[in-house]
């Protein structure tokens, strides 16, 4: 779940760049980052994929991470009850988990050309960057 969350953030803080940094005056920056860390992480990827319009293999990645996602968050309990049943399931559950756990590691450099993009758009640093972050969610690492 903790990768998960990752992903979360990362969708955001790129949604909330693009939104703080756009031409769109109508909404203040406050209200804009509000508004980006209300989405769900199906309503951040479904922004994400409008606003940036990545390849279609990030796009099937991301539709997959929400799944394994929502089976973490809804039915994980119903996942270890039923192999519970089964000799030696602690390691198949283990073992399953790591996988899906290194699903979202595995997608975090696919991010990062839309950082770059970005950084370099608006003239920023990395350090810069992750300072934005920091302060859009505050306690993140």
């Amino acid at each position: 779940m903790l990768q998960a969350h990752g992903l979360e953030i990362t969708l955001g803080t790129l949604l909330i760049c693009h939104a703080t940094f756009s031409p769109d005056l109508r909404t203040s920056r406050d209200a804009k980052i509000a508004q980006v860390r209300r989405l769900t992480l199906g309503a951040l990827i479904e922004q994400f994929v409008k606003v940036f319009s990545p390849e279609q293999n990030l796009i099937e990645e991301l539709d997959n991470l929400l799944f394994f996602r929502n089976e973490l968050a809804h039915r994980i309990s119903d996942t270890i009850v039923s192999a519970a049943t089964r000799v030696n399931w602690e390691q198949r559950v283990l073992t399953e988990l790591e996988e899906i756990r290194s699903y979202f590691v595995d997608v975090k450099p696919l991010f990062e050309p839309y950082m770059e993009a970005f950084r370099a758009q608006i003239g920023i640093t990395e350090e810069q960057m992750l300072e934005l972050a920091r302060k859009a969610y505050p306690g993140a690492a």
